[in-house]
């Protein structure tokens, strides 16, 4: 399989499946589906949730599941690490191109491990002005 992603979306576009129908059958948000298709396995949580979700969406596709779960063991392992988020306000990594071992107050010289994803925690403590009011997440981005 070439790309997984675009393999699902093409089955999708195939039997005429909107994002709409995808969500009254599995309830999995156009959001997700985007994700999926789009290979950002990351950014649907943790692994095995993400397997869980790629497996249902690749089943309702009628999609050859040994096929998807073999190319997502590939993809996204199981001892996969997820990025650590960098939010652009911060002072110091936000200019330092993402990495978080880049950045003074993260503590990460030595491998300690990354906050998950979505977590709402930054690798260094930092906190957005949109994190302290409240705000929806709009400055932050997972690592390049």
């Amino acid at each position: 399989m070439e790309n997984l992603g675009v393999y699902l979306q093409k089955l999708r576009e195939e039997k005429g499946i909107s994002y709409q129908k995808v969500f009254e059958d599995l309830r999995l948000r156009e959001e997700q589906v985007h994700l999926i298709e789009e290979n950002r396995f990351f950014e649907l949580g943790h692994f095995g949730f993400t397997k869980a979700l790629v497996h249902r969406y690749a089943r309702y596709l009628e999609a050859d599941l040994d096929e998807v779960m073999a190319e997502l063991r590939v993809m996204v392992p199981e001892n996969a690490v997820k990025p650590a988020l960098v939010d652009r306000d911060h002072p110091l990594c936000g200019d330092l191109g993402g990495d978080p071992l880049a950045c003074p107050q993260s503590g990460l010289a030595e491998d300690t491990g990354l906050p998950e994803a979505g977590s709402g925690g930054h690798h260094c403590g930092f906190q957005s002005p949109a994190a302290q009011t409240g705000e929806a997440k709009t400055g932050t981005r997972p690592h390049a």
